[in-house]
């Protein structure tokens, strides 16, 4: 008997196969590689103790049933796991946070403007009014966003 010379081997090589690429490769991001890995070791199993046949369509019924059945039990386990496994996003320090400039329009609240640095149209946002011709820092980024707020030493 050589390796991966049964329809089980195959299947439990293939499961394992799965459920790592999912886990290690793409970082649990989805849950369907792991799912479908488990349903197809589980017929791998049964294919071993010959509880199913070795035909396509037995297997290929087994693994279906077996990914519902995998997906109805796990699916709030394994969701719970992946949302707890994901620190908070980090607060990102870039070279841009702590820069200084002075305003050439009225900044606030309700008062967003663009202002054009580093080939980027930025929006700028504050928190208070801020008048133009104020020296004002950045003090959080976001996508295409700068907030700004009054410079102190």
């Amino acid at each position: 008997m050589t390796l991966f010379s049964e329809t089980y081997q195959v299947l439990l090589a293939a499961g394992l196969i799965l459920a790592a690429i999912d886990i290690l490769a793409m970082g649990f991001a989805t849950f369907f590689l792991t799912i479908l890995g488990l349903a197809t070791i589980l017929t791998g199993m049964l294919v071993f103790f010959g509880l199913i046949g070795e035909g396509m369509l037995a297997i290929s019924l087994s693994i279906a049933l077996f990914s519902i059945v995998c997906t109805l039990l796990l699916y709030k386990p394994l969701k719970l796991l992946q949302s707890n496994s994901s620190a908070a996003p980090a607060t990102v320090h870039s070279d841009l946070t702590d820069m200084t400039f002075i305003l050439e329009d009225d900044v606030g609240p309700n008062l967003v403007v663009n202002y054009h640095y580093s080939g980027i149209d930025w929006k700028l946002k504050a928190n208070e009014h801020i008048g133009s011709g104020t020296l004002v820092a950045v003090y959080k980024l976001e996508v295409g966003e700068m907030y700004v707020q009054p410079f102190t030493d």
